[in-house]
This record gives structure tokens, sequence and C-alpha cells, in this order.
């Protein structure tokens, strides 16, 4: 529950109309907390089985910082947990294309054949 209250309660970045350097690291450690305690909830989420709340809060995290490839690898077991094979799919595109235009790279080598062993255990 604490989790839960913590997270609830980020409203953004930090100060994210000031560019002084002091401002700097205290908006990442905020932003770094937020991200570890919504991946804490989807982790308790999951393991209880509510995959549903678990993907909710992973895709919170992601609206953050959507080239964090691990939560898009998490958020992708999850639906197929839920037996989306399709949502597996949009996930993993989503992921290809953030890469792709953020970054101009392609998912690592994990993560691509994570997404190969999903599609073969969620069957539609």
């Amino acid at each position: 529950q604490w989790y839960e209250r913590a997270a609830s309660l980020y409203c953004g970045e930090y100060l994210d109309n000031l560019y002084y350097d002091w401002v700097l690291p205290e908006r990442q450690r905020l932003r770094e907390a937020y991200l570890s305690a919504l991946r804490t909830l989807a982790s308790f989420r999951a393991a209880t089985g509510d995959y549903e709340a678990a993907s909710a809060l992973a895709q919170r995290a992601l609206q953050v910082d959507s080239l964090l490839e691990d939560i898009h690898c998490d958020v992708m077991r999850y639906y197929a947990a839920l037996g989306n094979r399709s949502a597996v799919v949009r996930q993993y595109q989503r992921l290809q294309k953030v890469l792709k235009d953020e970054l101009g790279m392609q998912p690592l080598a994990t993560t691509q054949q994570l997404y190969t062993t999903l599609l073969k255990e969620v069957i539609t």
C-alpha cells in the first residue's frame, strides 16, 4: 500500500520548467524512485495473478521513459500470461519503433528471443 500511495503522489518531472544544475540530480532521483515503485507494484500484481493491473502499472512507467526495454519485456510477459497474443505483438512493435526512432537500434537479442518464445507459448 505504501508503494501505491507513493506512486499516486508523482505528478511529473520535478520542477520541469527549471534548468539549474542543482535540480537535475533531484529530478533524476525522484523519477527513478517513481519508476522503481511502479515496477515493484507491477511485479507484486503479477505475482498475485492480476496481470491487467501489472500491465497498466508497467505502461505508466513507459509513459515516463519509453526506452526501458526491460519494462517492455515485462508488459509482453503480462499480456502473454493473459493469453493476449495480439497485445504481445503490438507491444513488441511499439518497442521496435521507439528504439529505431530514438536510438536507431533494434531490440536486444534477449528481447527478440523472449518475443519469439512468448509467441510460441500464446496460442489464440
